[in-house]
């Protein structure tokens, strides 16, 4: 029979009640987890966070039941857009403070003590030899200028072994603070934050280190830059 003009048109008697309800929660939760693919996880978690916060007005009556929280309903894209810079993001650690001119340079001088004396100890109680030293910093023996050559250069404070006569125009006129060359035309030493380091204390003691700085006159004070 057909339909007259201005009927209403009857629902299909197989559709189930309530289902565009549900088809419209379908399509929001659809919609929220699209947004919240293109936004990261910290959108996930401000919802959470702020839904399930505390209540101000405090809690409920007794025995009262707590709301269900749906994250999704009540949250669009612009929404959670504006939340997820804010959350689940750690702060920035604080950059570290510069070292100052000063602290750089102390530091820089720490470390040329440092070469120093690891140079020093690797040859410390091989013999005594002349002229040892001076055709390549590697021998099996070193003499007194050959000896203190070795441990400037292993701090970068010389480039090639200078004999005695030499030593005694290295560097800065004067002791140093932390390093001071002693030369003179027959024998150098150096000392290195207070310690002696020869052939003479090799004689001695069986180490060219030595806590004892002896007699130092007839001698030219010498230092490196700095040092």
């Amino acid at each position: 029979m057909p339909m007259r003009h201005g009927s209403p048109r009857p629902e299909p008697a197989h559709r189930p009640p309530g289902r565009g309800r549900r088809d419209r929660r379908r399509r929001r939760a659809a919609a929220a987890a699209g947004a919240l693919g293109r936004l990261g996880a910290g959108a996930l978690i401000a919802p959470v966070l702020v839904l399930g916060g505390a209540d101000p007005a405090g809690p409920g009556p007794a025995g009262a039941r707590p709301a269900r929280l749906h994250p999704f309903d009540r949250w669009d894209a612009a929404s959670l857009r504006w939340l997820a810079p804010v959350v689940g993001r750690p702060p920035a650690p604080p950059a570290a403070p510069s070292p100052s001119p000063s602290e750089a340079a102390s530091a820089r001088r720490t470390a040329i003590v440092r070469r120093m004396f690891l140079a020093g100890d690797r040859i410390a109680r091989l013999p005594y030899k002349w002229g040892g030293g001076h055709g390549s910093f590697a021998d099996s023996g070193y003499d007194c200028s050959g000896s203190v050559s070795y441990v400037l250069h292993a701090a970068g404070l010389l480039r090639t072994p200078e004999a005695s006569g030499a030593l005694a125009a290295y560097g800065a006129p004067g002791p140093g603070h932390r390093v001071t060359v002693y030369a003179n035309a027959e024998h150098v030493l150096v000392t290195v934050d207070g310690r002696r380091f020869d052939t003479i204390a090799l004689e001695e003691t069986g180490s060219r280190w030595s806590p004892k700085l002896g007699a130092l006159s007839g001698y030219v004070a010498r230092h490196p830059a700095g040092l």
